[in-house]
């Protein structure tokens, strides 16, 4: 069954998805979405359906059934718990160099948030 990572909140079927769930429909859902359409203008590249606007394919299966049936290359989502455990390190130089300056950082912010918040801090403390 496709599977897709919801990259904005969106109702589809009476019901909202919010960001980062990932979302299981059938095939034949699936190919329902896909036949109908983008939209007619040229210069907006977007689905009429709200499942392949906010959505993108959570693994290679799903990206290459959309790809066969619209002839258009799709690339599937990387999810970033990996990139927690490849990023873990540096995190925690940016904790300690936040510490060391005194700055405050909360512990569940990540590896993009932290590097802006460093930047901010240097700035601020010189």
């Amino acid at each position: 069954m496709p599977k897709f990572l919801v990259n904005e909140a969106f109702q589809f079927r009476s019901q909202v998805h919010r960001v980062g769930l990932i979302l299981t429909i059938p095939k034949e859902d699936l190919h329902i979405e896909i036949e109908r359409g983008k939209h007619p203008s040229k210069k907006n590249d977007r689905w009429l359906s709200g499942l392949l606007n906010n959505c993108v394919p959570a693994d290679e299966a799903t990206a290459q059934i959309i790809a066969k049936a619209t002839g258009q290359e799709v690339e599937a989502a990387t999810l970033e718990d990996d990139d927690k455990e490849s990023h873990a390190g540096e995190i925690e130089d940016i904790r300690a160099e936040m510490d060391g300056m005194g700055a405050a950082y909360d512990k569940r912010w990540g590896l993009k948030k932290l590097q802006h918040e460093l930047i901010k801090a240097k700035k601020i403390r010189g």
